[in-house]
């Protein structure tokens, strides 16, 4: 019975663990915040995304693109979109959960990935959004989004 009472207060504390996780404060908050920054950094992430996305592009166009988006794209306005979007979405234990990932092997590959996954993704939303956009005008007298229809 000894044995079995330490054995089942660490099977509870293990099954409980979640129940255990990270307070939601914005002092925890932004603690986790900067652990998932420092497990997923943006701008590496940003770099590999332009450096894949570049590739799809035809060779005379992938420098002129890099630059664009390397010395005319302000990174801390995109980081600081990502901070206030996971302060705002996402508690405590919900970012610790995603520092946890990317703190992994499992999660740092597929980090390694994310680039070459967007570099697919882009060519495909941007071609269905300008198909969408085209059709909306086609369909609607060539106004634009907002406007009252036209009375004819």
């Amino acid at each position: 019975m000894k044995f079995f009472q330490p054995f089942l207060l660490v099977l509870l504390l293990t099954v409980s663990a979640p129940t255990f996780a990270v307070e939601d404060t914005p002092e925890n908050r932004e603690a986790q915040i900067q652990r998932y920054l420092t497990a997923a950094p943006p701008r590496d992430l940003l770099t590999d995304v332009i450096d894949s996305v570049s590739k799809t592009l035809p060779p005379q166009h992938r420098s002129e693109f890099r630059l664009m988006m390397t010395d005319y794209v302000d990174f801390d306005v995109l980081i600081d979109a990502m901070v206030g979007s996971l302060r705002r979405h996402f508690t405590a234990a919900e970012i610790s959960a995603m520092a946890d990932l990317y703190e992994s092997p499992h999660g740092q590959s597929a980090m390694k990935k994310m680039g070459l996954y967007m570099a697919d993704l882009m060519p495909v939303i941007q071609s269905e959004v300008s198909r969408a956009v085209h059709e909306f005008y086609e369909e609607n007298d060539g106004r634009a989004l907002g406007s009252p229809p036209s009375e004819h």
